[in-house]
């Protein structure tokens, strides 16, 4: 998160704008206070990253004038100058979940994100999406809803495992799949011989782990500077009806999942992406 914090802030930087950072912890009272706060100090624009508000209310909380960018929303945004921008997050676990099933895994199981999350439930619409697709039908007993943390992913997978032992697992993301990691040492199983572990967000560790894990990618700074060129767009004059923009993710196959090894030119530019 930190690495789209930057580029929205270098694409606002670059047109005079400096960005003023408040941290929710994911608690709605405490959004609703920040919002009033900077509405109050007459900040020029908002970007909203993961709002827990639907558009309605965030209309009523900062009024329909002030520009206005939501990341990860998933509403189509009701009034002028507002654009939302949505990663591809059905899409992703989409191509996750069949990459699994073309590698020959049947029983896949699905550590998930906080039920509440819209993009917790976007990505097990992509889940089930592409068992549908194959002919497997999804099954609640699969599916464990957690923490979005290392912790989380460890707890629910020991849950998981020792239930319905799947053979695959696609995570909400790669610090549950690093939790996966953990429990699975605990009990024994070699990854991906006896379990095989796809994520989500292509976070810098996920690459450094062994194996290296199998994740959808995220361009987080392309997806900051994304916002930061819709709020200047707004700010500018350019972009004033309400507007939705998708951001595309991309499969990094690697060896959790059965993949094969990197060959050495990728892997000498897959550690320039993590150094660079």
């Amino acid at each position: 998160f930190g690495t789209a914090i930057r580029g929205c802030e270098d694409s606002l930087y670059e047109s005079g704008y400096n960005l003023f950072l408040c941290n929710t912890n994911e608690d709605v009272e405490r959004e609703r206070y920040n919002l009033d706060l900077l509405v109050g100090r007459g900040v020029d624009a908002l970007v909203l990253w993961g709002t827990r508000l639907c558009c309605e209310e965030l209309s009523d909380l900062v009024g329909r004038d002030l520009p206005l960018v939501t990341v990860e929303l998933e509403e189509e945004p009701i009034r002028a100058k507002h654009t939302c921008i949505n990663v591809e997050n059905v899409q992703g676990a989409n191509m996750a979940t069949q990459h699994l099933i073309h590698q020959g895994y049947r029983r896949i199981g699905h550590l998930a994100g906080p039920r509440e999350r819209i993009t917790a439930q976007r990505r097990i619409q992509g889940y089930h999406q592409a068992l549908r697709e194959a002919g497997i039908g999804p099954v609640p007993e699969s599916v464990r809803a957690a923490s979005p943390s290392i912790a989380g992913g460890y707890s629910s997978a020991l849950d998981l495992l020792q239930d319905i032992q799947p053979e695959a697992l696609f995570c909400y993301n790669d610090l549950m799949a690093i939790g996966v990691y953990v429990a699975a040492r605990e009990l024994g199983l070699t990854i991906p011989d006896d379990l095989a572990v796809v994520g989500f967000d292509d976070v810098v560790m996920s690459a450094l782990l062994e194996p290296p894990l199998t994740t959808v990618r995220i361009a987080q700074y392309e997806l900051g500077q994304m916002a930061g060129k819709a709020t200047l767009e707004i700010l500018q004059g350019k972009q004033g009806q309400p507007a939705t923009i998708p951001f595309p993710v991309q499969l990094k196959v690697r060896r959790s999942s059965g993949g094969t090894s990197l060959g050495p030119e990728d892997e000498r530019a897959m550690w320039r992406t993590i150094v660079f």
